[in-house]
């Protein structure tokens, strides 16, 4: 009978997996790819600026821009806090504070990486048909 029950628990953990995940894409790299998302095609929530700081900020990463995201966090001192002191609002605002600069320098490099590629798209498409242009799907 444990057999079973452990099926049934597997299955059901299966099962809320896929919901949770299925149809998730990372915001910081937009990878959709199971195969790209390791074992168990997974997205990870990533708590921005620490779980200590705010449970509830959380965004979707895969598993190796969620490594990069908390190794950032290192870098600019926000860690896990849970076993620190009671800490005084400053201290929590100074955290947030250097998390979330830490977090949009990381998005800036992003964005400014998607519009590279985009631009290299745009110069690709103008060169083998520039008449692309002219598609109402194209103006503005």
């Amino acid at each position: 009978m444990t057999n079973v029950d452990n099926f049934a628990s597997e299955a059901a953990r299966k099962q809320r997996l896929k919901a949770l995940y299925e149809g998730k894409a990372c915001v910081r790299c937009g990878e959709t790819n199971a195969e790209m998302l390791g074992a168990y095609s997974r997205i990870d929530l990533h708590h921005v600026v620490g779980r200590a700081n705010d449970p509830d900020l959380v965004v979707y990463y895969c598993r190796n821009c969620h490594a990069v995201a908390g190794a950032q966090l290192k870098e600019v001192g926000v860690v896990d806090l849970s076993a620190k002191p009671r800490r005084n609002l400053l201290e929590v605002i100074a955290t947030v504070l250097r998390a979330m600069g830490r977090t949009l320098m990381d998005w800036g490099a992003c964005l400014l990486e998607f519009g590279e590629q985009l631009f290299a798209f745009i110069e690709a498409e103008d060169a083998r048909d520039p008449s692309w242009r002219e598609l109402p799907e194209a103006q503005l």
